[in-house]
């Protein structure tokens, strides 16, 4: 069986069919000992919606959230690679077209907007497709 990917997180809300799990989010410059000299440091907080699993649980319980390791793969590729490709394809066309670099930089940067628009209208068939498992410490 596949080890997944594993984060720690505390229940935030609970609702009748889902919950609501926070996930900090730690680079690791945030790990630093010199993180106070630098600006580079960065924790964020992340709200995972989840299945309501079927034991008891409560507001501020420490849980463990799992992802297969392969939709880790698929997220990285809809949300990173994909648009990378799309930007250095619209980039070579509209400079080959236009001879301007400028209006090419603009052309492939706005090429981004309908692209990530068009994932916001997905965002039902990407709940379903990236499934997380909460688990009880």
């Amino acid at each position: 069986m596949e080890k997944g990917i594993e984060h720690k997180g505390f229940i935030k809300e609970i609702g009748l069919n889902t919950m609501k799990v926070s996930v900090t989010s730690v680079s690791a410059c945030a790990q630093c000992h010199s993180k106070s000299a630098c600006t580079l440091s960065d924790v964020q907080e992340k709200i995972i919606e989840v299945s309501r699993p079927e034991w008891n649980h409560q507001l501020n319980q420490e849980v463990n959230i799992t992802m297969q390791k392969s939709m880790g793969f698929w997220a990285l590729f809809y949300g990173y690679l994909f648009p990378f490709v799309f930007v250095m394809i619209a980039l070579f066309i509209t400079y080959e077209i236009t001879g301007n670099q400028g209006l090419a930089g603009l052309a492939s940067l706005g090429i981004l907007i309908p692209y990530y628009f068009g994932l916001f209208l997905f965002n039902g068939y990407l709940k379903k497709k990236f499934i997380f498992t909460v688990k009880q410490f």
